[in-house]
């Protein structure tokens, strides 16, 4: 058979989940810095959300700061002075027309040979949104997890903060749910079923 495989589930709305995972981005400014823009809408109206008196930090800012003595910099880390100057703007990830500051992704959809990159071929409203870390040169793997992690609880496949084993079983109910959904069609006498290792089971977690 060519293309999909027909399905007899009834269609979701996502748009609840997708306000519902933007609200869990909202509500945790010590963890996420969110620019939400909609194609269409002014600049003025880009939503903003964060820790800078509610407003989304810097994607890139600097100011001066005094080194410890580097016997002692673990236990006195570096303190900073002066005011923040900002190269780039959470904003200018979407609008910045600066070739020093990397041109916005809104404004290389108006590039004639841009073609938009990996959405060149969306024909559907969007909206587009930035996550950033809220702490400062943290490896990204921590903000990948916590994306994940604000993920599962706006599916309610979770509940509470983050720690690897709840994380686990989480991630082990989206999965069961969604596989089950999607292949429903897996005649066990043709095609023997399927299985799921849980992450719980490969790691020994409780």
């Amino acid at each position: 058979m060519d293309g999909p495989l027909p399905t007899t589930n009834q269609p979701q709305s996502r748009g609840n989940i997708v306000e519902a995972f933007l609200q869990e981005l909202r509500s945790r400014p010590d963890l996420f810095q969110l620019i939400v823009y909609r194609p269409g809408d002014p600049k003025s109206k880009v939503e903003e959300s964060g820790s800078d008196d509610g407003k989304a930090l810097p994607a890139l800012r600097g100011r001066q700061f005094q080194a410890p003595p580097w016997w002692n910099f673990s236990n006195d880390p570096p303190q900073g002075r002066g005011n923040w100057e900002t190269f780039r703007s959470a904003n200018d990830i979407h609008f910045s027309m600066k070739k020093e500051k990397i041109l916005g992704y809104m404004m290389t959809l108006e590039q004639t040979r841009s073609a938009g990159w990996f959405f060149h071929f969306k024909k559907f409203p969007v909206r587009y949104f930035v996550v950033l870390d809220s702490v400062p040169n943290r490896h990204g793997a921590n903000l990948i997890r916590n994306v994940a992690w604000a993920a599962l609880r706006a599916g309610e496949y979770a509940t509470g903060e983050y720690t690897t084993s709840t994380y686990y079983k989480a991630s082990n109910k989206l999965f069961q749910e969604k596989a089950a959904q999607r292949l429903p069609w897996m005649d066990p006498d043709l095609h023997g079923g399927w299985s799921m290792t849980k992450m719980d089971d490969e790691t020994g977690v409780d």
